[in-house]
């Protein structure tokens, strides 16, 4: 049975939690807006901020060795939905490009939701992430992608290949490997 859980981000990304240092957008609160369903108003983050945080959540998801399936067929969808969106993918690189980390765990997560669920990810997007993939992340996901998104909960420990390519320090990678082996 997998748990039901509630979480609450404090931010786009915890740093100290797994070791790995991305860097993201600070203002993203200063940038929401107003959304309405069912006759209620309440705030959201801009649709560029929203997509950097689903890839980052899946991410996160993935170096704690489980990601429901459904997190990468929502991304599916919602590139499938923007793909002919050229200003928006504009502004999505211009908002992620430039932070370190958030281009591969986009390409990543992207390249995922391309393999699960045929995303339809536009050329001038590919090109800056799933494309520019290093060559270890791109092997972990045509090698162990589909097996390991496949796997029943709680997973499986292969996603240690993955968090290995985002640790710098031996210290930090040994810390990470012993708590996470052990």
């Amino acid at each position: 049975n997998i748990p039901r859980t509630v979480e609450l981000h404090l931010g786009l990304w915890e740093s100290d939690r797994d070791k790995v240092k991305v860097e993201t957008p600070q203002n993203v609160l200063d940038r929401k807006r107003l959304a309405n369903w069912e006759s209620l108003c309440f705030p959201v983050l801009a649709d560029d901020d929203a997509l950097i945080f689903q890839a980052l959540h899946a991410f996160q998801h993935i170096l704690d060795y489980w990601c429901r399936p459904s997190c990468f067929l929502e991304i599916a969808h919602f590139v499938g939905g923007r793909q002919d969106d050229t200003a928006f993918w504009k502004r999505f690189r211009l908002r992620a490009e430039s932070y370190r980390y958030l281009p591969q765990i986009v390409g990543m997560v992207f390249a995922m939701a391309e393999m699960l669920f045929q995303a339809p990810i536009p050329p001038e997007v590919s090109a800056w992430t799933t494309r520019a993939l290093p060559a270890p992340l791109t092997l972990w996901i045509e090698r162990y992608g589909r097996e390991w998104s496949l796997a029943s909960y709680p997973g499986n420990k292969l996603s240690l290949f993955v968090h290995r390519e985002f640790i710098e320090g031996p210290e930090d990678w040994k810390e990470v490997r012993r708590s996470r082996l052990f």
